[in-house]
């Protein structure tokens, strides 16, 4: 299943090195909110971790380098 519109945001700004605390705060959501759509961008990847899934979106080209 395709990432959303804010999951796609959320990973690119992990991709730059953001915290969830940034990224929450860039995106103007609540932090449970942004942990919430790295539970699904992790689901949907198949990765364990943030830095699993900010790996993959670079290599399969989801987020540009």
């Amino acid at each position: 299943m395709p990432l959303n519109e804010k999951e796609c945001q959320c990973l690119a700004r992990a991709t730059n090195g953001l915290a969830l605390g940034q990224i929450a705060n860039e995106l103007n959501i609540d932090l449970l909110t942004a942990n919430m759509h790295f539970n699904s961008i992790r689901a949907k990847l198949g990765c364990l971790s943030i830095d699993e899934a900010v790996a993959y979106g670079i290599k399969s080209g989801l987020v540009p380098r």
